[in-house]
């Protein structure tokens, strides 16, 4: 694949590793902040957000409400 949506739990831990990876296979990760969160609470959230925007760059993190499939072509 080209291009891979992530969202799920722990942002600053899973989401994190995942992207990463993805970034370093060349696989554009799209990740879904909407649909991210952290049993850290919140702060733990914004942190894996803000290291995510500088390993994979803010581009590749789409805060956005997605409600059908056709939403997701429209990122870039």
């Amino acid at each position: 694949p080209q291009k891979i949506y992530i969202v799920g739990a722990d942002t600053d831990c899973c989401v994190l590793t995942i992207a990463t990876a993805l970034f370093e296979c060349n696989i554009r990760p799209v990740v879904l902040t909407n649909y991210c969160a952290s049993n850290g609470g919140q702060e733990a959230h914004k942190a894996g957000i803000r290291c995510m925007k500088r390993l994979i760059g803010e581009k590749q993190l789409i805060e956005k409400e997605i409600l059908s499939i056709e939403d997701l072509g429209e990122i870039v």
